[in-house]
């Protein structure tokens, strides 16, 4: 083996050479011709569903109906000579893939939606190891008038741009002509893939979609020398599996007359859209250890073998930095309790990890910390869970969708973070998640496991306060704004609007050796570092504007003086808070000698349900529960007053099983002010309580037309 390695190393300059020849390359020319005869093939393929499209005059009230759709999904192997590769050969994987839709165009939004496409036709990869990897794929686009007409789109009307080293990619755009309110959109997109020694990439199909289907069928063709899993969620059927004389596996299934559609807010695809989701590796043999790798078709497989995989992979090793040594002897030497040195370990990690030294993927962050942990003799459990855009658990598909942390046995939880918080606290998109754990941490894949459910928070922890005082001068207002951000409703903000510094050296501010973003870095890359933070700096300023016109929807006419006053970062402050001083245009209108003060945009922009958004079958999911609270203080201007009857139309008082919004006006020493809350009591609510969701945002955004008239 030693001989046949050399051998292939001599050969590295060779091959260089030959890399760097123009052997067979794929141009525009030869992509028209190949996306020529695609479109011949596609549209002459034999499927009954798609060969006499109607107009339909079910699901009138919807945008778009998707009156047939096809996937078909082939994946073929075939091993061939690689002298870098230790066996001397490499995988050859092809992928062919086809999606097909006819859509029946009802309104001007659906005509938006399918009036213009832009996608990658072509691209092309080397590696020395790999070899060449490329994708092509073809759009085709038919249009189909009510009479039945059918005018192709042709190939003139695609406009080419290439990128890439020589052109080696190529995108198109197309917009397509004389599509009109009614007609039928008959497309189709051919994706064709090869790469070398890769797993091709999972594959999912969904069998509801944004608009409703009359008919949707799937058809798979897999080499059956590969390992091939499919899981199927949320009702979605079963396929109806085949073999061919070869020993290919063939999986078909169909659904037909689907109502049901994905509602574009508070919807999650992973826990409520029937799905079936597909994995190919091939790696496969029939002995493997690993359930992932063993050769065949395994069916919904037992979420348990798929764990099994995972937490054989729980014993990567990690080599601890001189670094790292000090952390630990650090919160050794200082604490005696777990949970102490736990938590001054875990900041040191999520320091690191924010500090943007190193690309730290959530399962080396956990297994880096797991060595730590391990130093100083702190006892913990290997846990694992998905996320809420992935399946649960007890469901698990495949290895890749799992994630790591640690937990101590009091059940305090440590993961990669996802924000800048406190130590211990979830993310919203792993609360109330099930989870495996285990204590043999040496030898995990032997078990014993614990099945639990992680905590979830509640709308009296996830709090966005805000504080306004506001001077009218002319038309304008200056407003001055406090805010403070509690639980995971400072998720998005806590790593939006502070600088890495800022961030890095909050978590840091008690530590030993460690307590700045510098002292992170080898000294080496302290002017890198001070130009980046000084770039961070400069930009902190447009973050803080963003916010601001996010809030209302509209920029400020100015920005004033603004500061972070809690980063959040330390059980002792754990709110993200901030002030600003800004002045809006817009808000304030003359009406002869009164003003018109717009109050209720003083709430920021809130969400208006409108057209299909209204109507719902399916449960409501939430990122969290939540209270938002406002106390806004109006100074009234010198010789202006607010009638009685003008205070009372600012009152609002809404409570239901959902939620509640109360907004509560008083005059104090010639001001207005106004405190309002509105609380979302749960992360989910089913589908029977939709009236009360929205009779709750129907009256939280007709409050932001509330209008106050300031009378001298």
């Amino acid at each position: 083996m030693q001989t046949i390695t050399t051998q292939r190393r001599m050969l590295l300059g060779i091959l260089l050479l030959l890399l760097a020849v123009r052997a067979g390359a794929f141009d525009q020319k030869d992509y028209k011709a190949y996306a020529e005869t695609i479109r011949q093939q596609v549209w002459g393929m034999d499927l009954p569903e798609f060969r006499h499209p109607k107009p339909t005059d079910r699901f009138a009230d919807q945008s778009a109906v998707i009156l047939a759709a096809y996937d078909e999904y082939d994946v073929t192997k075939r091993d061939k000579f690689n002298f870098f590769s230790a066996t001397g050969t490499v995988t050859e994987v092809k992928c062919y893939t086809i999606t097909r839709q006819q859509v029946q165009i009802n309104d001007e939004a659906a005509l938006k939606l399918y009036s213009e496409f832009d996608f990658m036709s072509y691209a092309r990869r080397r590696s020395i190891y790999y070899g060449k990897m490329e994708m092509r794929r073809v759009l085709g686009v038919r249009i189909i008038k009510p009479d039945g007409t059918v005018n192709e789109v042709p190939t003139d009307d695609y406009v080419v741009t290439t990128e890439g080293t020589k052109g080696r990619d190529e995108r198109q755009k197309l917009a397509v002509p004389g599509l009109q309110v009614g007609d039928i959109i008959d497309v189709f997109t051919y994706v064709y893939s090869k790469t070398n020694g890769l797993n091709p990439a999972p594959t999912t199909f969904f069998y509801v979609s944004d608009s409703p289907m009359l008919s949707y069928r799937v058809h798979c063709e897999i080499d059956g020398s590969l390992a091939t899993q499919y899981t199927t969620l949320n009702g979605a059927p079963d396929f109806e599996v085949t073999t061919t004389a070869d020993g290919d596996y063939v999986l078909d299934a169909a659904v037909s007359n689907v109502a049901q559609t994905e509602p574009r807010w508070w919807y999650l695809t992973s826990q409520q859209t029937p799905l079936a989701m597909l994995y190919v590796n091939i790696f496969a043999s029939p002995k493997s250890k690993m359930n992932s790798q063993r050769r065949g078709l395994q069916r919904n497989p037992d979420a348990a073998l798929i764990q099994a995989d995972d937490w054989r992979a729980w014993n990567w090793p990690f080599a601890l930095t001189k670094r790292d040594k000090t952390v630990v002897k650090e919160a050794v030497a200082r604490y005696a309790d777990d949970e102490q040195r736990a938590d001054y370990i875990y900041e040191y990690c999520v320091a690191y990890a924010l500090s943007g030294s190193a690309d730290i993927s959530s399962a080396r962050f956990v297994s880096w910390m797991r060595q730590m942990f391990k130093k100083a003799g702190i006892i913990y459990q290997c846990g694992m869970t998905t996320s809420e855009g992935r399946e649960p658990i007890d469901r698990l598909a495949n290895v890749d969708n799992t994630t790591w942390f640690l937990r101590l046995p009091a059940g305090k939880c440590y993961f990669a973070p996802a924000f800048a918080g406190v130590p211990g606290e979830l993310a919203y998109q792993y609360q109330g998640r099930k989870a495996v754990v285990c204590s043999n941490v040496k030898k995990p894949a032997q078990g014993p496991y614990e099945h639990i459910v992680l905590p979830q928070s509640s709308a009296a922890d996830n709090v966005d306060a805000t504080s306004m005082t506001i001077d009218v001068e002319g038309t304008q207002m200056h407003i001055s704004c406090q805010c403070t951000v509690k639980g995971n409703a400072r998720q998005e903000l806590s790593l939006f609007m502070p600088t890495r510094e800022q961030t890095v050296d909050s978590i840091l501010a008690d530590h030993v050796s460690m307590q700045t973003l510098a002292s992170l870095y080898d000294a080496k890359w302290a002017d890198a570092l001070a130009e980046r933070t000084a770039e961070e700096n400069r930009r902190q300023e447009e973050k803080v504007k963003a916010v601001v016109t996010a809030y209302h929807e509209t920029e400020p006419a100015a920005m004033g003086p603004w500061r972070i006053t809690s980063m959040g970062v330390k059980p002792a402050a754990p709110d993200f808070s901030f002030e600003v001083s800004y002045t809006m245009d817009g808000f304030v209108k003359r009406a002869g000698q009164n003003l018109i003060v717009a109050v209720g945009k003083l709430i920021g922009s809130q969400l208006k349900l409108e057209g299909q958004d209204r109507q719902r079958t399916a449960d409501i999911i939430r990122e969290m529960p939540t209270t938002h609270e406002w106390d806004i203080t109006l100074r009234l201007p010198d010789g202006y007053t607010l009638p009685a009857e003008a205070l009372s139309q600012l009152r609002a008082d809404l409570s239901n099983e959902v939620g509640a919004f109360r907004a509560e006006p008083t005059l104090e020493a010639g001001a207005l002010r106004l405190k309002v809350s509105k609380t979302l009591l749960h992360k989910r609510e089913p589908a029977d309580r939709w009236p009360q969701v929205l009779a709750l945002y129907d009256a939280v955004s007709d409050y932001t037309a509330r209008q106050a008239i300031l009378v001298r």
